[in-house]
Formats: structure tokens, sequence, C-alpha cells
């Protein structure tokens, strides 16, 4: 049994954020746990510049941070591919490893990993990094470590996206944008509950429904069903 949670871990990264912090450094400790409880032998995390280049930005060694900077040196690998491609890349044992990557498949074979695993950074339509998991024995993460490696990943894409100091005044407009959401989705509710005679609670259900049905937010839904009212008073 890990010494910290995934709970804890995730917790406390996410804690860090709405404080004063100092970025590098919630960064660092996220990838300590993330090697400890999903578990990994070593963690690194790449970022694009503005540029489109990646960069290393943190590690849990050095063995590690010299082989995200041979990759972005070499433009293949596996954080190469993932931000690339904006997926998941999983390779198992040190022949899948170099038939996909051959120079930087065998650099990662001989400094001693049989298996690699990287997560992107997805920020809405952008993908902003990678970060990438190496393990000793050639064993793919189990559905439980692949979804610890993404919210870890998502919380270092938080980190980053977040990373310049938001104005207060920002913070209150995205307020009021949510309370105008909420605002529709309330009047949403009502055009439901009178048109197919149901309580509100029901109405609710029916929203939520009907948008994952359609693959689509809770406000979007919300805003069409009542359009589609106004349309036909």
């Amino acid at each position: 049994m890990s010494a910290r949670t995934a709970a804890q871990a995730l917790g406390d990264a996410t804690s860090a954020l709405v404080a004063e912090h100092d970025t590098i450094d919630v960064l660092a400790r996220l990838m300590r746990d993330c090697q400890e409880v999903v578990p990994a032998d070593a963690v690194g995390l790449v970022v694009a510049t503005a540029g489109g280049e990646l960069e290393l930005l943190a590690s849990t060694s050095h063995q590690t941070a010299e082989l995200e900077i041979f990759q972005v040196a070499q433009d293949d690998g596996p954080c190469v591919e993932s931000f690339q491609t904006g997926a998941l890349v999983t390779a198992c044992g040190n022949e899948a490893m170099v038939r996909r990557w051959p120079t930087v498949g065998s650099a990662i074979a001989v400094a001693g990993f049989d298996m690699v695993h990287s997560q992107p950074l997805l920020w809405r339509e952008h993908v902003l990094g990678a970060v990438n998991l190496f393990r000793r024995q050639p064993s793919a993460l189990d559905e439980q470590g692949a979804r610890l490696t993404r919210a870890f990943a998502d919380i270092a894409t938080l980190a980053v996206a977040t990373a310049q100091e938001i104005d207060f005044e920002q913070i209150q407009a995205q307020v009021r944008r949510a309370l105008q959401g909420r605002v529709v989705l309330e009047r949403a509710k009502g055009v439901l509950a009178y048109a197919e005679k149901v309580d509100m609670a029901a109405a609710y259900d029916m929203i939520v429904r009907r948008a994952a049905e359609q693959g689509i937010s809770l406000s979007a839904m919300a805003t069409s069903i009542v359009a589609d009212a106004e349309r036909t008073r």
C-alpha cells in the first residue's frame, strides 16, 4: 500500500493550485506522487513553448530528464508522438519500443525501462505537452493505473494552463457567466416540467439524460430547450 493515496496526492495538488504557489514546485511534487501511486519507476513531464517546441518541465530523476531531453532533441519518441497526436501512447517490451522508435526506443531500453506510457496534456482543443511514465517491467498499466495517470495529467494541465495569475475581476466574470448558465438551466427545467407534466426533479433528469445522449453540455442542452420553446410560442 502506498504511503500516500491517490486522493491525498490529487487533493494536495488541487489545494496548492487555489493558493499562492510555485508552479514548478507543484509539478515536481505531482510527478513524484504520480510515480508512487500509479505506480511507475520514473515519470517525466514535457510542455510546449509558444513556438510549439517541447521542453522538459519536471522529472522524478536525472536519468528521466535525460531521456525526455533526448526525445525532444530527436523529435521522436512516446512524448513527442503523444504531443503531436493528442492521443495516449503505450509500448511494452524492448522490441515494441525499438520497432516504434528505433533510436529513442533503444535509449529507453538501455536506460533499463521496458514499458513507456505517455498521456497528453489536453486543454480544450489544445495539447500542452505530455506526462511520461516508465516501468522497468514490460507490464502495461491496468485500468485503474491508466485512469490515475489521466487524473495526474489533468492536474498538471491545470497547473500549466493557470500558471499566469488570474485577476480577481476575471474570476468574477467567470462567476457571472456560470450564474447566467444556471438561470438558463432553471428556465429549461420549467419548460420541460410544463411540457412533459413532470416535477422539476424529473425535468432536470431529462435534461441530463438528453445532454449525455447528444454529447453536449448541460448549458448547451438547456439553451436548446429554451430556444425551441420560444420558437413554438
